[in-house]
């Protein structure tokens, strides 16, 4: 975090607001609030970087301005109760026959239905004559421009 923290400059408003400069934002953090304009600070529970450059600037423990909830006494109160595991012996058992498997619901499909598939790259040297594609250049003195015009044969 202090590599973070170096290109930052830290200026006090009063006793709990400061203006931490950095690059090319300013943003205004607010201590007694546990605030930062970057929302970080709010969201996370934990200070953010620029909330770390004002709490290094004034000698601050980082420690102290961490949620509560993330200290291992909170972790270890969690499990201080016992979680037992949920009985299943009780519980009745689903028989093979009682299951109907349904195919999935299919959405019609709109247009009009494709008569012959079209082949893969692979299968081009497989097929008939009849599907093979010639390709030819054409010189169109219209509009001076090549095209490509695709016809079966």
């Amino acid at each position: 975090m202090n590599e973070k923290r170096r290109g930052m400059e830290v200026r006090p408003s009063d006793g709990q607001k400061f203006e931490v400069l950095a690059r090319d934002c300013s943003y205004e953090v607010n201590i007694e609030d546990r605030t930062c304009l970057c929302r970080k600070w709010q969201v996370t529970k934990l200070p953010c970087v620029h909330a770390y450059a004002v709490l290094v600037s004034i000698n601050e423990s980082l420690h102290t301005w961490c949620d509560p909830l993330y200290t291992t006494e909170t972790y270890r109160k969690t499990y201080v109760v016992n979680i037992f595991p949920i009985p299943t012996i009780g519980m009745p058992r689903p028989e093979l026959n009682d299951i109907v498997i349904k195919p999935p619901t299919m959405k019609k499909r709109v247009g009009r239905k494709k008569k012959r598939r079209n082949p893969s790259r692979c299968e081009i040297d497989t097929l008939p004559y009849r599907y093979y594609y010639y390709y030819y250049f054409v010189y169109d003195d219209l509009f001076n421009s090549n095209f490509v015009l695709c016809l079966r044969v």
